[in-house]
């Protein structure tokens, strides 16, 4: 009897031993093959994100040329508009020095003339007394 309850402890040790080998197989094969895709996941949402990461830059270096070369336009809009500014104010101010000129000049003459006219009248008036 003690070699049929050894054999059959023998036999209880070895299905168990075999069972729990099984067991820890299957659940290794089990965590690899769920690593497996996992990694495959990670490898492809890693190469999205980095297509996405070129698309933002991208589009932000777009956006910031775009944003330069309007202010660029804008403060050149704005240079020609002060340099017509500064034109047209630098020709009416000729215009106006030029009439100025020209009024003056008209007044000098007509100064000039009523001065003459009084000191001849002085002068007649002095030869008369």
């Amino acid at each position: 009897m003690c070699v049929l309850s050894n054999i059959v402890i023998l036999i209880v040790g070895i299905l168990s031993y075999a069972m729990f080998r099984i067991i820890a197989v299957a659940s290794m094969s089990l965590i690899h093959m769920l690593r497996t895709p996992g990694s495959i996941i990670l490898a492809i949402l890693r190469n999205m994100m980095q297509r996405v990461t070129i698309i933002l830059e991208y589009v932000i270096g777009y956006i910031t040329d775009l944003m330069i070369t309007s202010a660029l336009g804008c403060v050149s809009l704005i240079q020609d508009a002060f340099s017509a500014l500064v034109g047209f104010l630098g020709s009416v101010f000729y215009e106006f020095l030029v009439h100025l000129h020209t009024a003056l000049h008209a007044f000098a003459e007509l100064l000039s003339a009523i001065l003459w006219n009084i000191i001849e009248m002085l002068g007649i008036s002095l030869l008369t007394i």
